[in-house]
């Protein structure tokens, strides 16, 4: 599904993964974003911590980008 919507991948430590922004979790496709087994974080406390990490960063950039289509 990752590669119909244009993700690039590549091999990672457990296979294939999709290729992604290592601060946000965001994949070449603006917008896509991906967590869990879709990652080189795999293990349950990865799974936990990372999402606290990344979503103040997307709502961040949400935010920004609405405030430029409201300008």
């Amino acid at each position: 599904m990752l590669k119909d919507l244009g993700v690039k991948t590549e091999t990672g430590r457990n296979g294939e993964v999709p290729v992604y922004n290592k601060e946000t979790f965001e994949t070449n496709v603006a917008g896509i974003y991906v967590a869990g087994h879709f990652t080189n974080h795999r293990h349950i406390k990865a799974a936990i911590e990372v999402p606290g990490r990344i979503i103040p960063k997307i709502k961040e950039k949400l935010t920004t980008r609405t405030q430029r289509t409201q300008s």
